[in-house]
C-alpha cells in the first residue's frame, strides 16, 4: 500500500519538476540574451536639478578682449523644469579691467599713435538662456564619500554694454549667446560651479582719431566675446527629489 502510495505520488511531482526546471532555464537564457536597452530603467535615482530653483553668485574675467581685460561680478538665476532642462538669466557687472600686454606694447612703441586712439570694453553683459544636463555621474572617494557632477549646456540671446572715449565704438549690442559648464556637489543644495560662456555680437576694439581731430571709419565685426565664471550655486528648497 504505502509503496504504490509512493509510486503515484512520484508519477504527479516528476512532471511538476521538470516543468519548472525548464521554466528555470528558459528565464535564465532570455536574461542572459536581453541586451541593456531592453533592461529595466534606473530606479531611485537623485533629482538634483528637478523642480528646483538654482542661484550662482559668481566672479569671471573675459578672456579674448584685444585691450583691455574686463573682471566681472554677477549671477545666474535658473529654474530647473525637470533633471535635464531649465531656462534662467544671467547678468555680469564689471567694476574695473586691466590692460592687456598688446595694450602695453602698443603705448610703448606707438605713444604718438595710441595718444589719438580709444579702446573699448564690455562693463555689463546679460542674457536670457534654456539649459540641458546631457550628462552626470558621481564620483567614489576614499572613505566611501560621494560626490555628483554634472557637465550642462547652455543657448540663448544677450546683449552688451560697451564703454569707450569713442562714440562709435560705446551702446548696447546684442546676439547669441552660449556655453557650457560644470556642476559639483557638495551638498544637496550646494554646488560649485564652472562656466565658459561665448557672446557674439558686432563690436569694434579700437578707434584712432586723425591728426585733424576727426575719427578713422570703425569697421564693426560680428566677434566672438569669451567668458569664464566661478561661483557657488544655492537650491532651493534644500531638499531634492528621488524617482521612483
Amino acid at each position: 500500500m504505502r509503496r504504490t502510495l509512493a509510486m503515484s505520488l512520484a508519477a504527479i511531482l516528476l512532471p511538476i519538476g521538470s516543468f519548472v526546471a525548464v521554466g528555470s532555464y528558459a528565464g535564465e537564457a532570455v536574461a542572459q540574451s536581453r541586451s541593456f536597452d531592453e533592461g529595466p530603467v534606473v530606479r531611485r535615482v537623485l533629482l538634483f536639478r528637478s523642480d528646483r530653483f538654482e542661484v550662482t553668485p559668481m566672479l569671471g574675467s573675459s578672456l579674448n578682449d584685444v585691450y583691455e581685460r574686463s573682471f566681472f561680478v554677477g549671477g545666474i538665476a535658473q529654474y530647473h523644469l525637470t533633471n535635464t532642462f531649465s531656462i534662467g538669466v544671467n547678468a555680469f557687472y564689471s567694476p574695473l579691467a586691466t590692460k592687456t600686454s598688446l595694450y602695453s606694447n602698443f603705448e610703448s612703441a606707438s605713444p604718438d599713435r595710441f595718444s589719438r586712439m580709444s579702446t573699448a570694453r564690455t562693463f555689463l553683459t546679460t542674457d536670457l538662456h534654456v539649459g540641458m544636463v546631457p550628462f552626470s555621474g558621481k564620483l567614489n572617494l576614499a572613505g566611501r564619500n560621494v560626490l555628483y557632477y554634472d557637465v550642462h549646456l547652455f543657448a540663448g540671446f544677450g546683449a552688451a554694454m560697451r564703454a569707450s572715449d569713442a562714440e562709435d565704438l560705446s551702446g548696447v549690442r546684442a546676439g547669441p549667446a552660449f556655453g557650457a559648464g560644470a556642476r559639483l556637489f557638495l551638498r544637496d543644495d550646494l554646488a560649485l560651479r564652472l562656466v565658459v560662456r561665448d557672446h557674439v555680437h558686432l563690436s569694434a576694439d579700437a578707434e584712432t582719431q586723425r591728426r585733424t581731430g576727426a575719427a578713422l571709419a570703425v569697421d564693426e565685426q560680428s566677434r566672438h566675446h569669451y567668458f569664464l565664471g566661478l561661483g557657488v550655486s544655492f537650491f532651493f528648497p534644500d531638499s531634492i527629489r528621488i524617482s521612483r
